[in-house]
């Protein structure tokens, strides 16, 4: 994985903590003689943890995956599935009252923080291989 692909995933995985990303992950786990491998489980991902290496540490449910390239890849929704009832709540952010620009910032926050809270792929990471596209009922309102 490129560096700036790595930074890119990190800072979006990042901004979607608080908003219950799902994950595809691939981890292997020590347990004393024996090592147990997973293979393409799916949770919800719960930190980012810095490693002193080149890698970076995802929890993702009780694992830790250590990220190498393709180890972990969030389910995300394509620009292109939000419906109509979304697109109309995403206008209503992007409508900003006229005014200097600081004084846009909270508009422009609330557009970024719905598009996470409802896991669109504004990065692109899909189209680039970093992100998987959810299944359509992944991220039901509600859950």
């Amino acid at each position: 994985m490129k560096s700036e692909d790595k930074e890119l995933l990190v800072r979006d995985l990042s901004a979607r903590l608080p908003y219950g990303v799902i994950c595809q992950y691939n981890c292997v786990i020590p347990c004393g003689r024996i090592t147990l491998e997973k293979v393409n489980e799916r949770d919800v991902l719960k930190g980012i943890i810095p490693m002193s290496d080149d890698h970076i540490g995802f929890m993702v449910g009780v694992d830790k995956v250590n990220a190498l390239e393709g180890d972990i890849k969030p389910y995300l929704r394509s620009m292109s599935s939000m419906t109509e009832e979304e697109r109309e709540e995403w206008y209503s952010y992007i409508d900003c009252p006229p005014g200097r620009s600081i004084r846009r910032m909270p508009y422009c926050i609330k557009y970024i923080d719905w598009l996470n809270a409802h896991q669109f792929d504004y990065h692109k990471l899909i189209s680039k291989g970093l992100a998987l596209e959810a299944p359509e009922e992944m991220y039901e309102k509600g859950e």
